[in-house]
């Protein structure tokens, strides 16, 4: 595994771990595109401690906000996260909140490919559970490492 330290403390460091096995799974399979991989690899630079990609101090970033924060189009944003969701690596979830103007949906990273936490930290149940259905690819189906 892959990991990038993200932020140091005192007491521990705080990483995002690419989990390898996958990501040379998917590239031995020409599952994703180098945009697809690159964003990725800028998606890790705002994951946060549930895996969440789009929030940011207790608020929801839209795809607009998030786009202008990595410095991408929106369209460009909204393609690359449209294409990783349909392959089973990024997930939406409706956003419940009654007020106006947030993000109309949460997004959060797959784990099995990339997570935020400390080195020896345990993904969380919740986060595991949005992405336990199938995806119904068989690429994804035969993942050689799972979290």
């Amino acid at each position: 595994m892959i990991y990038l330290v993200i932020q140091e403390t005192e007491r521990t460091s705080n990483v995002v771990t690419f989990v390898t096995p996958n990501i040379s799974y998917f590239t031995e399979h020409k599952y994703l595109t180098d945009a697809e991989m690159a964003f990725l690899f800028r998606l890790s630079t705002v994951l946060d401690s549930d895996n969440c990609i789009n929030r940011e101090r207790g608020h929801y970033l839209t795809q607009s906000e998030l786009a202008h924060r990595m410095e991408m189009s929106r369209e460009t944003i909204n393609r690359l996260i449209g294409g990783l969701e349909r392959k089973g690596l990024l997930k939406k979830e409706l956003n419940k909140s009654d007020i106006a103007k947030v993000a109309q949906y949460i997004m959060f990273a797959n784990p099995n490919i990339v997570f935020y936490g400390e080195m020896s930290c345990a993904i969380p149940l919740s986060i595991k559970h949005l992405f336990a259905e199938p995806v119904r690819n068989p690429v994804m189906d035969k993942l050689p490492f799972r979290i």
